[in-house]
Order: structure tokens, then C-alpha cells, then sequence
């Protein structure tokens, strides 16, 4: 899935260099494109991607277990 996207995201690195030329991105568009790519491939199910969801959603601590994923940082 990388491999073929990476290949043919004429349209993915098209935005991200338009998004770059604005200010909207801080990387480079081939870096943002990369990533992109590979968390694309990720293969994941809905109850994950709820369990996501729901960690974001509730200041980056999972809403089950209580586990502190993501740490907000200062503007």
C-alpha cells in the first residue's frame, strides 16, 4: 500500500505543496507526504480508530483505562 501510494500521490504532494507555500505545514511537503503515506497503511479497525477518537477527544487520556497518550503542550 506505501509503496503504490508513494508512487502515484501526484495529487497528495500537489496539496501538501500548496499547503506549504501558505504557511500550513512547517515540513517539508515531501516529509508531510511521506507520512501521510505510511499512516495510510496502517491497518486499522473502527474500534480503533473509535478508541482514537475517543483518546483525542478527552484531552489525549484513553477514556477507559485512564492512560495518558498524548501530553497537550503550550501554544
Amino acid at each position: 500500500m506505501y509503496q503504490s501510494e508513494s508512487e502515484t500521490g501526484h495529487r497528495n504532494r500537489a496539496i501538501a505543496y500548496l499547503l506549504f507555500g501558505h504557511g500550513i505545514v512547517d515540513r517539508t511537503p515531501e516529509e508531510v507526504v511521506d507520512l501521510y503515506f505510511r499512516q495510510c497503511s496502517i491497518l486499522v479497525t473502527a474500534r480503533d480508530l473509535a478508541a482514537m477518537g475517543a483518546c483525542l477527544a478527552n484531552n489525549g487520556t484513553h477514556p477507559v483505562t485512564g492512560v495518558v497518550a498524548l501530553n497537550s503542550r503550550p501554544d
